[in-house]
């Protein structure tokens, strides 16, 4: 029966580990939301298990299948798809054609949360505590005193969810090693990781219309400074795969012997996406040691693994590099429960180098020169899917919706 298949439903996207589940129907429709905090490396994976689950278990006269993405409780994805030529590729991928043409993305013609005959589940997060485990590395390399010198740390940053779009976290630091150089009154002794509590903030996310999300934070940033952070992601009408973006913080601080200049900083860009997976990034900053310059960035996605060319000028200086992104948790993390433990979805490890010119024939070490905006929490990468929830980008991944269906999904079935 509906209700028997709807319950079932329910009970197994749980079983996967998903949060924040509602099931019902609207019509001859099915609509599932979700929440997923446990398949970090990429949305699709969730995405695909629920899809898959969903046409599986769907009542015998559902047409579509309605399927709403959350985060902290906010809106941030919603995909729409056949359920007969769904359920016809899962058991057939030649019929990738006939899903393709029925896949789309966006909210349902007609849909109003109000309206649905919710049949089961809640919209309150089940997990209570996320720790998320993440390390640190300074280091420098090729200086005239060092071949390579470093600190190494690990961040441990516990979140808690309170309302639609907000949580509270803390990140606390522990410092596990670090070069001779690195060490208190050496040459890198600015660089030397620092133990102790770093961050505790509120953060709160919402969307301003249906083309612009916001984050703004507020709390202590770099262990004694309290201080404001700002970010804002603006889909362009008519080109919703490009995006603006606005950053900003402004945290003062008072200890300049542990951490010299101030970290007030921001900056506006433009993504061009040249294709779902390369993207073209120009803009203005005013970076950290007080210069101002612009800024541009190529980055391409390899799978899960993103690889950026950069350039930067700032102050007279100018530094190329590259910056390697790449996710440091499991595929399938822990599943939603009370306390939650996972990694970092997204370390970035970059490098670069000064540019010399006439005036400046010197490659010299400047580790506080031209440092772009970064923020603590990092709203894209938390609610965005680190910029890959665009409509260009999830229809290219029908063969990974698939592949985490049976991976994740399919075992969870009853016989």
């Amino acid at each position: 029966t509906r209700t028997e298949r709807l319950a079932t439903l329910h009970t197994t996207l749980r079983a996967a580990g998903l949060e924040r589940v509602r099931v019902g129907t609207l019509g001859d429709n099915l609509v599932v939301e979700y929440e997923n905090q446990r398949y970090l490396h990429n949305e699709v994976d969730a995405l695909g298990i629920v899809l898959g689950l969903a046409a599986e278990h769907a009542p015998a006269n559902s047409r579509r299948l309605h399927v709403i993405t959350r985060k902290t409780g906010l809106v941030v994805s919603e995909a729409s798809v056949s359920v007969p030529s769904y359920r016809a590729w899962l058991r057939d991928a030649a019929e990738s054609s006939a899903v393709q043409a029925t896949l789309g993305f966006g909210p349902l013609p007609g849909y109003d949360a109000d309206a649905v005959q919710w049949e089961r589940g809640s919209q309150q997060a089940t997990h209570r505590v996320r720790v998320a485990l993440s390390p640190l590395l300074n280091y420098t390399v090729g200086t005239e005193i060092g071949l390579f010198d470093y600190s190494v740390a690990l961040q441990a940053r516990t979140s808690v969810p309170l309302w639609t779009g907000a949580e509270a976290y803390a990140d606390v630091v522990q410092r596990i090693d670090n070069s001779v150089l690195m060490e208190p009154g050496a040459a890198f002794a600015n660089l030397r990781h620092r133990n102790g509590l770093q961050t505790l903030a509120l953060q709160q996310s919402f969307w301003l219309g249906q083309h612009a999300l916001a984050s703004v934070g507020a709390g202590m940033y770099q262990y004694n400074t309290v201080g404001l952070e700002a970010e804002a992601t603006m889909l362009v009408p008519g080109r919703n795969e490009d995006s603006v973006h606005l950053r900003a913080r402004a945290v003062h601080l008072t200890d300049s012997s542990e951490v010299p200049g101030t970290f007030d900083a921001s900056s506006a860009s433009y993504r061009w996406r040249m294709s779902p997976s390369t993207w073209l990034e120009g803009g203005l900053h005013s970076y950290t040691d007080g210069s101002k310059g612009p800024a541009l960035a190529l980055t391409r996605w390899f799978g899960d693994v993103a690889l950026q060319l950069f350039a930067r000028e700032g102050g007279g200086n100018r530094f190329v590099g590259l910056e390697l992104s790449l996710p440091l948790t499991p595929r399938q993390g822990m599943g939603a429960q009370a306390i939650q433990l996972s990694g970092n979805p997204r370390f970035a490890l970059p490098f670069r180098t000064l540019l010399t010119s006439d005036t400046d024939k010197a490659n010299a070490q400047r580790p506080n020169a031209v440092r772009p905006v970064d923020l603590s929490y990092k709203s894209e990468v938390e609610l965005l899917n680190s910029g890959r929830m665009t409509p260009d980008y999830l229809g290219t991944q029908l063969p990974r919706l698939r592949e985490s269906f049976y991976l994740y999904g399919r075992g969870l079935m009853p016989l």
